[in-house]
């Protein structure tokens, strides 16, 4: 019962880990424009 468990366990947690990747994705690609931006704003 346990290996069944655990495939329907990792199928369902597919759609979750690939959520959070984007989540973590965008949030990167938000943190790093926020700190180009900051810099921009201090060389000039």
């Amino acid at each position: 019962m346990e290996p069944a468990f655990r495939q329907a366990f990792q199928h369902d947690n597919d759609s979750e880990v690939l959520f959070s990747g984007v989540i973590l994705d965008v949030l990167c690609k938000w943190v790093w424009l926020t700190w180009l931006r900051e810099k921009v704003k201090y060389f000039r």
